[in-house]
């Protein structure tokens, strides 16, 4: 006995067709090409993804790619710290050592270039010409320093402004002595000195 065939089902019923992908897109940018990435279908498995380029790619594995100039890689400008307290009291006390040292005769007054300014060396200089030799050398006995950071500075250097009281002896005499002092890249100069002799 003959089967009868099953009716056909209506048009647009039954029929299986492969489902797009449903995914979105991605954008992955590495700095220095955009991919468009997406998930194939299930027969390429769950880890199928492929780029618009050709090669395999995952949003995961696309990482930005920094520049080589980048600024973290470009050195940080070096700038001098500000003088310490200890090395300004040892500072102040060198630089008055060879004051004292050009006003009694004993040192050319053209090694105070480095160390003084042009005011307090012009007068150092002066003092050196009309005053005698004297019998006593005059010895530096304190040197107080106070440290204060000025405003002014630039990408290579810090300038620390120096506040100098010190007392030196000639002989019994002991004598009281005032300066201001600026540190500047690793150079400590003596802009303004009061010394009576």
């Amino acid at each position: 006995m003959a089967h009868a065939a099953p009716p056909a089902p209506p048009e647009g019923v039954g029929a299986v067709e492969r489902a797009v992908p449903c995914e979105p897109e991605w954008e992955v940018d590495t700095g220095a090409k955009l991919f468009r990435v997406h998930r194939e279908a299930a027969r390429d498995g769950p880890s199928g993804a492929t780029a618009e380029t050709g090669t395999n790619a995952h949003p995961s594995d696309a990482r930005p790619i920094k520049p080589s100039g980048s600024a973290e890689h470009a050195s940080a400008p070096k700038t001098s710290p500000p003088i310490s307290h200890v090395d300004a009291e040892q500072a102040a006390r060198r630089v008055l050592v060879a004051v004292l040292e050009v006003i009694d005769g004993r040192r050319s007054p053209a090694t105070l270039s480095p160390l003084l300014a042009t005011a307090p060396l012009l007068q150092v200089t002066r003092l050196a010409k009309v005053r005698h030799r004297p019998a006593n050398a005059a010895q530096v006995r304190t040197v107080h320093a106070t440290v204060s950071r000025s405003q002014a500075h630039t990408q290579k250097a810090h300038t620390s402004w120096i506040e100098v009281c010190a007392t030196y002896a000639r002989g019994r005499r002991l004598f009281a002595v005032a300066a201001h002092m600026e540190a500047r890249d690793g150079r400590v100069t003596c802009t303004a000195l009061r010394m009576p002799i």
